[in-house]
């Protein structure tokens, strides 16, 4: 949940302001015209430091504790039991929502209640645990959901790695040549200048280069500091997170993890007897971005009007074409779960291959753009000393 400030007038033109909580922004427009107020302003509170972090909507946090409750519920304990066990060796906010859970259902709510009352839970999540209990099938569910968010986590952690030693090199690596250029060079300047002969044009360029660094590297510094800590605050923006999504969906590696997340959402919810509709309505609320919901979004808008799911996947241009023969053969053949299961598999594999590729080529290139840089700067500066060596 979301804090918003808002300012607003009544039915007697009386002005009012304050702060709301909501989901969304459109939540909270909907909540205050409820109240029969029209709203002059509304935005999100922003902080800069998050008070409150929710432990239960990271992948990993999630499958761990998933698993370990359809372990304990196999077993044969009662559900208050097996959520005493669950907190034992817990970190201290996690107690907190296990408890709140068990004072719920201890009050009368069900599980699935009882885990939306606390806004810890994705819907996917609390999705599963309903289809469980309906069906008398909450470990099988607990288990599908687990294995769910670990193939989350894996996913995220392999982008995470992509950068991470890259990222890590080149800040090193800069911050060395920074150090070369303003404490090094100038002494080699000093050297030369009290010589009298011509310096080769690339040497000059790097003293130039080491002056400039030297008067102005602080100012840089901060320049980048502050374009990073702006562009940080507008991407938080409802307009900022908007531009990144688009951006990031020109590229076919964001569009194969949103196929692969969508038609693994849709395998698990039609396998359990979700309509097609009703999937798809899960979807649409379970996913992070605007971006992505709004393409969900566009396919239900298909299938009201009378769609297969197959022609609104089409309407949306993200799916290929092999992707979308599957889903149709699955539809056709009434097995469309299991061709869904085949199209996840298969984007998991190209994701995999698309990771290997890009970690083949960009670390060493980093390593190789480096290299390159430091044996530039050096030969410049060393060419003048091998000149005088060569004359003597």
């Amino acid at each position: 949940m979301k804090t918003f400030l808002y300012k607003c007038y009544d039915e007697n033109r009386i002005k009012s302001s304050g702060t709301i909580i909501a989901k969304n922004k459109k939540d909270a427009a909907k909540i205050l015209e409820n109240k029969y107020l029209k709203v002059i302003s509304l935005k999100e509170k922003r902080t800069f430091i998050k008070l409150e972090k929710r432990v239960f909507k990271n992948y990993k946090t999630l499958y761990i504790f998933a698993s370990e409750w359809a372990s304990l519920i196999e077993s044969g304990l009662s559900v208050i039991e097996t959520l005493d066990i669950l907190e034992m060796n817990r970190k201290e906010k996690e107690i907190k929502v296990i408890r709140k859970i068990k004072n719920s259902i201890t009050s009368g709510f069900s599980i699935s209640e009882s885990l939306e009352k606390t806004s810890e839970f994705p819907s996917f999540f609390i999705s599963m645990v309903k289809i469980g209990e309906a069906t008398g099938t909450l470990p099988l569910q607990l288990e599908t959901a687990a294995d769910y968010y670990k193939k989350e986590h894996k996913m995220r952690k392999k982008l995470t790695e992509l950068f991470a030693y890259p990222v890590t090199v080149l800040i090193f690596s800069l911050i060395v040549l920074y150090v070369i250029m303003t404490l090094v060079i100038p002494v080699f300047y000093e050297l030369y200048q009290s010589m009298s002969f011509k310096l080769p044009a690339s040497t000059e360029f790097i003293f130039e280069t080491s002056f400039f660094l030297k008067d102005f590297g602080i100012y840089i510094l901060l320049f980048i500091l502050l374009l990073v800590i702006a562009t940080g605050s507008f991407i938080k923006t409802e307009k900022g997170k908007n531009l990144k999504n688009d951006f990031l969906y020109k590229f076919p590696i964001t569009k194969n993890i949103f196929v692969s997340r969508f038609c693994m959402y849709l395998s698990i919810l039609s396998e359990s007897g979700y309509t097609i509709y009703d999937s798809l309505e899960n979807i649409q609320n379970s996913m992070k971005n605007d971006k992505s919901k709004s393409i969900v979004k566009r396919i239900l808008s298909e299938i009201k009007k009378g769609a297969t799911l197959p022609k609104a996947l089409e309407k949306v241009s993200v799916f290929d074409k092999t992707s979308l023969h599957l889903i149709f053969t699955g539809c056709e053949s009434g097995r469309l779960p299991y061709f869904l299961k085949l199209v996840t598999e298969r984007k998991e594999e190209e994701f995999s291959r698309r990771m290997l590729f890009y970690k083949t080529i960009l670390q060493p290139s980093i390593l190789v753009f480096c290299g390159i840089l430091t044996a530039f700067i050096l030969l410049s500066v060393w060419l003048p000393m091998i000149n005088i060596f060569n004359g003597l």
